[in-house]
């Protein structure tokens, strides 16, 4: 018997805030050098450059702020925040973004196939975290669904390259 991909039961508006563990942002931070963290707030800001909501990143100009750009964005609007992207790589920026795996969706057929320089499939879930009261973070467990980042490059050459990149490889446990 086939199993069915089960929906999340937590509500879009604490989906949306849920933060990008550290090991995961290292890792991505190494090979790319983030000065800009495109989707942030001051509690989970991974640069000190970062864009909040009341600035409205999707309204701003990206490339004004850096040449790198991180971005794990409100995932209740990744078409919206795909669309971003590619704008703002066609101007010269960098963007790496961490976003569900594609299952079809136009968006993805829209603005990361054929368009992004590459998509790094993430094997094994992500636990993301929430802030809380005292300061420190706690690990969602239960994400049923798998990550990617999608990199669009400033020296893009009309080819989307896939691979692959194994969760516990990035937090070190390999």
């Amino acid at each position: 018997m086939a199993s069915q991909q089960q929906s999340s039961t937590t509500p879009i508006s604490k989906r949306d805030r849920w933060q990008t563990p550290d090991w995961l942002y290292s890792w991505a931070n190494n090979r790319h050098n983030f000065d800009v963290d495109l989707a942030a707030d001051s509690a989970n800001k991974k640069c000190e450059n970062f864009i909040d909501k009341e600035t409205n990143s999707l309204e701003t100009s990206w490339v004004e702020r850096g040449v790198s750009g991180w971005c794990n964005p409100p995932y209740s609007r990744t078409g919206d925040w795909l669309s971003k992207a590619w704008q703002e790589a066609q101007k010269g920026m960098k963007i790496v973004m961490l976003v569900p795996t594609p299952n079809g969706e136009n968006h993805y057929r829209d603005f990361v196939f054929g368009k992004a320089s590459e998509v790094i499939f993430i094997n094994g879930r992500i636990g993301f975290e929430t802030p809380m009261e005292d300061g420190s973070q706690k690990e969602i467990k239960g994400n049923t669904r798998g990550s990617c980042f999608i990199v669009y490059s400033r020296t893009y050459a009309e080819h989307t390259g896939l691979s692959t990149v194994d969760r516990d490889h990035m937090r070190g446990r390999v």
